[in-house]
């Protein structure tokens, strides 16, 4: 569960419920039932109940449910009214965490660079990389949920409908040429390890992001066999920034 922003009034909550035993894969699979209005309504009451326990403060909510959908394929599709609210919904907050939205069979996943991860988060610079690793740590746990239940997903930049491809993402940013600037720094921290690299690359900076636990070694890989290392490597164990531009700087040596 996330928290909700300054300006938002709503929890951004995952609830993963098996409704139905049915065997639905082997020899004998079955098709697992859908649920009902009453059973819908039930599951309700016993989450609510649940919310409750966990949360007895709160005596008044409001909880809705779009888990079983009749005409999937027409109240999904792009541009209907049900995907704006959701779309709406999951960028109500700036301060909450991995955006994922379901479309038909697959999950749409919102990737985030640290950078603009940075522009819009509405705190101060104070605490930036903290909140930065704990959306990572949220993000490559669903990810990694995701992957182990078999369950398509594609992931995308914020405001870009294309998804990513390959298993690495650069970005790349201007850069005025330092002399004491390493040329390639592991951004990270001890309990997630590498969350990017930032290599510099004459007047240009980049950032290599994992998209996947394949992206490491590739990543890698990728930034040895440009000869990049030439001129320093340092992995300092946090996540180095600049406060004014809120962006990823490479270490000083």
């Amino acid at each position: 569960m996330t928290a909700p922003g300054p300006a938002s009034s709503h929890f951004a909550i995952l609830v993963a419920i098996e409704s139905d035993a049915t065997r639905y894969r082997g020899d004998h699979a079955q098709r697992p039932r859908l649920l009902d209005a009453s059973g819908a309504q039930q599951v309700l009451a016993h989450l609510a109940s649940d919310l409750h326990a966990l949360f007895p403060r709160h005596q008044h909510f409001t909880l809705s449910m779009p888990g079983a959908l009749f005409d999937q394929t027409q109240v999904l599709r792009p541009g209907w009214p049900l995907f704006e609210a959701l779309d709406a919904l999951a960028q109500a907050s700036p301060a909450a965490g991995p955006s994922l939205l379901g479309i038909g069979a697959r999950v749409r996943c919102q990737f985030e660079t640290f950078d603009a991860f940075a522009r819009r988060d509405p705190h101060t610079a104070e605490g930036l990389p903290e909140r930065y690793a704990a959306w990572t740590r949220e993000y490559r746990q669903y990810l990694l949920t995701l992957a182990a239940h078999g369950v398509p997903l594609v992931q995308h930049l914020p405001g870009i409908d294309t998804p990513l491809q390959g298993n690495v993402l650069l970005e790349s940013l201007p850069w005025s040429p330092d002399p004491d600037a390493c040329g390639v720094t592991e951004q990270g921290c001890a309990e997630l390890g590498v969350i990017a690299v930032t290599v510099v690359d004459g007047e240009q900076l980049l950032n290599y992001y994992p998209l996947n636990p394949r992206g490491l070694d590739e990543m890698h890989r990728q930034i040895r066999e440009a000869g990049h290392a030439a001129r320093g490597f340092a992995y300092p164990g946090r996540l180095l920034f600049d406060p004014a531009s809120r962006c990823l700087v490479p270490y000083q040596i």
